[in-house]
């Protein structure tokens, strides 16, 4: 939802493929280990045949977060509906909108703010959503933080080498499927 909302609205437009003459916003750098595009291409399939034309796939992101959150354990809260879908999607305006995992926390404070979050909501999006699923190799500096040796181990299986740029490693290594 953050990956969507942040670049231009919570208008599902990270969900738009690309086409032959312009990029869209899941090729932005930021987006690249965004995952799940077929779910919600599944589920707005399934609603499409039962009934056409009623819910849109920005609705299905943000219950589909909602619901996410709940199953891991996080609260409960109530999501507004009636979102529009977008109909263009552009990865420079993910690219330039997104805070980078290396941006100082000022200016992505800052960053938040001025979208209308709370310091609190900024620390809620970046650590919930950012502790469980998948982690790209190239974000991991196995020595900065003590770790668990043997977590520390199968990251370094899974990282070292050729992988480092193309390889993935479960945030939570005894709910990998969460």
């Amino acid at each position: 939802l953050f990956h969507d909302c942040f670049a231009n609205g919570c208008d599902a437009s990270i969900l738009i493929d690309p086409l032959s003459n312009q990029s869209a916003e899941k090729e932005a750098g930021p987006n690249i280990s965004v995952r799940g595009f077929e779910v919600i291409d599944d589920i707005k399939k399934e609603l499409e045949a039962k009934c056409p034309k009623t819910v849109s796939c920005a609705d299905i992101v943000a219950l589909g977060t909602r619901d996410a959150v709940r199953i891991s354990g996080g609260p409960a809260y109530e999501v507004p509906t009636g979102r529009r879908d977008s109909l263009v999607s552009n990865r420079e305006e993910a690219d330039n909108n997104l805070p980078g995992p290396d941006i100082p926390i000022p200016k992505l404070t800052s960053e938040f703010l001025s979208r209308g979050f709370t310091p609190e909501e900024m620390v809620v999006l970046l650590a919930g959503g950012h502790s469980i699923g998948k982690v790209r190799c190239i974000f991991i500096e196995p020595d900065a933080t003590p770790m668990d040796p043997g977590y520390q181990a199968s990251i370094s299986k899974l990282c070292d080498g050729p992988n480092r740029d193309t390889g993935f490693v479960n945030m939570d290594e005894h709910n990998p499927n969460v």
